[in-house]
């Protein structure tokens, strides 16, 4: 099967949010909210996709799977923990192995190529990204949360479109009324408030609802994907600037799981012509994410 899956709902905000733009575009305040150019608040799906990354990372540390972390430099001595991402020699070495310019010796003592290369194996026409794939995928020199979000050797198997206001049926639309919260900045020696450093921010109140969607290729491991979507199911993933103050809190909802299986054309041509998807609502959505973080402690989804 090649399953492309979705994962879609309502992200609703449980306290107050801060999606900032960045820079300081408004006289009304020092840090105004991002807008679309209808001037509604959006949430940049990048942001929320970063989110979603950090969150499936902690939760495969904290059972006991590799995952690494997008920035530092971890050379471990346990070849089933390294990840080229953060493995630096690796890194490097694998570069050098791109260009034809690598030391073989060492070529064979950390990546074990396939014997039948030969010893300039990039050169031959063809064969450049499907072995930069055997060792990304099949040799796991990626970790699993790499080979699904995305690093600098391999595209991300997972997109997050920018979530807008929702404009489903019944939802309340959106007045246009934002809040400005005022801070100060703190002496961390007195632990009071420093001269001269005022500063307010602009926010969405409580109860603002965006569209969210994620879609998953079938590249994608699921398993990895739905421990984020999880954490965003229950609550557990603030989003935005200012969380230690309690901003940012959001919750998913009226979750739906969707999917289209692209190897089979009696459900590829209904999906292409109509938009036509297998769909999973309510008890059926909760129990079929329950079915794919089984699949957790795999090597990789079977597709």
């Amino acid at each position: 099967m090649k399953l492309r899956t979705w994962f879609s709902g309502v992200l609703e905000t449980r306290t107050a949010l801060h999606i900032g733009t960045g820079t300081v575009l408004s006289t009304a305040t020092d840090a105004p909210v991002l807008r679309g150019a209808d001037g509604r608040p959006l949430i940049p799906g990048s942001s929320v996709k970063g989110a979603l990354r950090s969150a499936s990372e902690r939760l495969l540390r904290a059972l006991g799977q590799r995952a690494c972390t997008v920035f530092g430099d971890d050379r471990s001595s346990d070849p089933s923990l390294r990840c080229l991402t953060t493995d630096r020699e690796g890194r490097e070495l694998f570069f050098k192995l791109k260009s034809g310019d690598a030391d073989w010796e060492k070529v064979g003592n950390r990546f074990s190529p396939s014997v039948d290369w030969g010893t300039e194996p990039w050169r031959d026409f063809g064969k450049k990204e499907e072995r930069q794939l055997y060792l990304l995928e099949k040799k796991q020199e990626l970790c699993r949360a790499c080979l699904t979000w995305g690093s600098q050797f391999l595209a991300g198997r997972v997109r997050v479109p920018d979530l807008r206001l929702s404009t489903e049926a019944g939802d309340v639309a959106w007045s246009g009324v934002t809040e400005i919260r005022d801070g100060v900045g703190l002496d961390r020696d007195t632990g009071t408030a420093a001269p001269g450093i005022k500063f307010d921010l602009e926010v969405l109140p409580a109860g603002a609802r965006f569209s969210f969607e994620l879609v998953a290729e079938p590249e994608a491991e699921l398993s990895v994907v739905a421990l984020a979507v999880g954490e965003l199911r229950q609550g557990n993933l603030p989003l935005g600037g200012r969380v230690t103050r309690g901003l940012g809190e959001v919750a998913l909802t009226e979750f739906a799981i969707q999917e289209v299986d692209l190897s089979r054309p009696e459900q590829l041509v209904p999906y292409l012509t109509r938009g036509a998807r297998k769909t999973y609502e309510r008890e059926l959505a909760d129990k079929k994410l329950e079915e794919i973080l089984s699949r957790i402690t795999e090597k990789r989804d079977a597709a």
